[in-house]
């Protein structure tokens, strides 16, 4: 923010630095249901575990793949070996997880009912914001902070005599 004297005394003063800073938020309603389920599997040998884990999870993105309105994306894969107490080999352990979305709630909980009952875990449920919607609410806060801050630029010179010269 550059504030200047006002015209007649202009030539007689340097320019003044003013720095500010603004900030706009509100609550925006969380729109898409995001659902998280697990494959798991427990084998004697990793290859085994991973063999299971995958065909889990295959089955579940064909099913996933009937549902238009839901969204699908695989998360982490994770092998790796139990150990009892005493640090003893017990067996391995394969997971992967599918991330699912969607606007329609109603459908998302149904789907996910229907990947439990195909040995899924359901692992995690929450709401977010969709991206666009997001986006369109930044672009709006970005603009009344810009416009707040011109306000207070403009109050600020004023009070002081000065005129805002440039933001």
């Amino acid at each position: 923010l550059l504030i200047a004297w006002s015209a007649e005394a202009f030539a007689q003063a340097p320019l003044t630095r003013l720095y500010l800073q603004e900030s706009a938020s509100r609550e925006v309603e969380q729109n898409v249901l995001v659902a998280t389920v697990q494959a798991h599997a427990e084998a004697a040998s990793p290859a085994e575990a991973q063999v299971a884990v995958n065909g889990a999870m295959a089955a579940a993105v064909e099913r996933v793949q009937t549902e238009a309105e839901i969204r699908a994306a695989t998360g982490s894969y994770n092998v790796y070996q139990r150990r009892d107490r005493d640090n003893r080999p017990v067996d391995w352990v394969a997971e992967q997880e599918l991330r699912l979305t969607s606007k329609d709630p109603a459908a998302l909980l149904e789907l996910a009912g229907s990947l439990q009952e195909m040995g899924l875990n359901l692992v995690g449920l929450g709401w977010q914001v969709d991206d666009e919607t997001r986006r369109k609410v930044q672009e709006e806060l970005t603009i009344a902070a810009i416009a707040t801050l011109r306000q207070r630029a403009q109050a600020i010179a004023e009070s002081i005599d000065m005129q805002v010269a440039n933001i």
